[in-house]
């Protein structure tokens, strides 16, 4: 099965290769790249840009060290022997992809494939976006949790580290030995 976001542009031979990952029976998840097409128009857009080359940096890291966790909306196939539907009102993307490590099946990032799409420019959008994805990211981690259990420490602590506590951070940020007050 292979899924997308509506806004994306492939590159259709991603899809064509998809299938050859799926010949490894460890394979449960294969997912491709993102890249932000417009990344000088705002600010914003190229903060974002920044942020998801950044994203995809941790999840080479991650796919080098065995596994990545999870996959984002723009491009991604799974088996479909392995589909467990998402509830309605959480990201479905996250948590489709995440409940295949949940399977003990591993996941694949593919480096050449790629999907495109354009950045928001409005920091309003952007943070209405945001909102939205935070809100329902905090759905599936409620959803996630209990089918975690099962995982190996290493790959529990990538989803911690990568998931879970980006979430937590500006609570981080706001404490007290964090914050410097000029004297």
């Amino acid at each position: 099965m292979i899924f997308t976001d509506a806004n994306v542009l492939m590159d259709m031979e991603c899809v064509r290769d998809f299938r050859r990952y799926f010949a490894d029976p460890e394979i449960g998840c294969v997912c491709g790249n993102l890249v932000y097409t417009n990344d000088g128009a705002s600010v914003t857009a190229s903060s974002g840009s920044v942020y998801w080359r950044f994203e995809e940096a941790i999840k080479k890291l991650e796919m080098e060290s065995g596994s990545m966790m999870g996959a984002d909306g723009s491009v991604f196939a799974i088996r479909r022997s392995l589909h467990n539907p998402p509830p309605e009102h959480i990201i479905d993307d996250m948590y489709v992809s995440l409940m295949i490590l949940c399977n003990a099946t591993g996941s694949y990032r593919r480096s050449d494939a790629f999907a495109y799409e354009e950045s928001v420019v409005s920091a309003g959008e952007e943070f209405r976006r945001k909102i939205r994805i935070a809100c329902q990211a905090f759905n599936v981690h409620r959803l996630m949790w209990p089918h975690c259990a099962g995982w190996m420490e290493f790959t529990l602590y990538k989803y911690v580290s990568h998931k879970l506590i980006r979430w937590f951070t500006i609570y981080f940020w706001q404490s007290p030995p964090l914050r410097s007050t000029p004297h």
